[in-house]
């Protein structure tokens, strides 16, 4: 594999709260279109850079969260790693065995850089 011992920086717009990415309606959960346009722009930002086939085996991913105010990371961590693999960076995210996340807050320019590597 090519890619094995570099890695692959994205930068992507920061996804919406769980609150805000989710609904309920008659029974069923679904996405919010605030959720699916955060899917479309960060899947564009993922595909402009990844140009290699899907990784395979183990995963490293790290992730610098910046918000604009204090809030829970968990469902952001799932969205980014759900996007990843809908974009084929790693075939699924079972796959990231390591996964590092940091947050920060700024107010002017909330975003998310994400770096991926195989795991050595």
């Amino acid at each position: 594999n090519i890619f094995l011992g570099k890695s692959m920086i994205f930068t992507l717009p920061l996804p919406e709260t769980t609150n805000s990415a989710y609904r309920s309606g008659k029974g069923h959960w679904y996405k919010t279109k605030k959720q699916q346009a955060w899917e479309d722009e960060a899947g564009w930002a993922i595909k402009r850079k990844w140009k290699l086939p899907s990784l395979k085996g183990k995963v490293s991913v790290s992730m610098t969260l910046w918000v604009k105010r204090d809030r829970d990371i968990d469902g952001s961590v799932k969205a980014i790693l759900d996007v990843m693999q809908r974009m084929k960076v790693y075939e699924n995210d079972r796959q990231v065995v390591e996964l590092q996340v940091n947050k920060f807050v700024d107010k002017v320019n909330p975003r998310v850089m994400v770096e991926v590597e195989k795991f050595l």
